[in-house]
């Protein structure tokens, strides 16, 4: 698992040895050790000089795969986002890498295994007659307005009144996504079927536990896109332009 932010291990013992004794190997040029002095410094941390860059840990390739297995298991087996922020702080772990180390995780491989074993793959309502016999969900990316730690917000239509209820994310991580969805089932009562064409973070426990609680059949990933479908993506796309709208407005205030 390479990649061009992380050093190897000699690479950092040269960095942290020069940035603490000045001791230089002859074969790095002067080019490469003023770009060294330039972005890195040196922390000690419980007695020990580390690599720091701003403030974020450095940490070597022969780490790099201990330091993202803790982080994995830490957020629960959590998926990329969960594992972003768990990581924030250690320089050069981004998204690309965090995705690579996923696809290894043999425990979450057999998780994702045993819940496809259950997902319903058929549509089975495409004109509902009456409302709660049908809610379809989808998801809005505020990240470039968040607001404060909410980046995301939760789409649920009911398809037969068309009416939609919102509620704002931290992360797209399954047990916030299940959470919300058990208190729209609890004021507004449950759908009998729960659909979505977000299949990854539907493919979990906590949605499947929170469907069987609720005597919910769940619809996950068709693949051909329904009508239901293409209605609350309709109605996410109205939403996020009125908040787009909405916060330019204020903004040229």
């Amino acid at each position: 698992m390479k990649y061009f932010l992380i050093p190897t291990k000699t690479t950092y013992d040269k960095i942290s040895k020069y940035l603490t004794k000045n001791q230089v190997d002859g074969s790095i040029s002067i080019n490469t050790l003023t770009h060294w002095r330039k972005v890195y410094s040196i922390k000690e941390v419980d007695n020990q000089n580390l690599v720091y860059y701003g403030e974020r840990k450095v940490i070597c390739e022969e780490e790099l795969f201990e330091v993202l297995h803790k982080a994995h298991v830490f957020v629960g087996h959590g998926g990329r986002d969960l594992m972003t922020n768990a990581l924030r702080g250690f320089y050069g772990v981004g998204r690309k890498v965090i995705a690579i180390y996923l696809q290894t995780c043999t425990e979450c491989e057999h998780k994702r295994a045993r819940i496809k074993k259950n997902i319903v793959k058929k549509e089975i309502v495409t004109n509902p007659k009456s409302y709660a016999e049908s809610y379809q969900v989808d998801f809005i990316d505020m990240e470039s307005q968040r607001d404060g730690l909410y980046s995301w917000i939760l789409v649920v239509q009911d398809q037969f009144t068309k009416f939609v209820h919102l509620r704002a994310l931290q992360n797209k991580d399954s047990r916030s996504i299940a959470f919300l969805l058990e208190e729209i089932f609890a004021q507004f009562g449950p759908p009998q079927v729960l659909q979505t064409g977000n299949g990854r973070e539907f493919e979990n426990e906590h949605i499947h536990s929170l469907c069987r609680e609720w005597k919910v059949k769940l619809i996950n990933g068709n693949s051909r896109k329904s009508s239901n479908e293409e209605s609350v993506e309709r109605a996410s796309h109205d939403i996020e332009k009125y908040y787009f709208d909405v916060g330019n407005f204020i903004t040229t205030k």
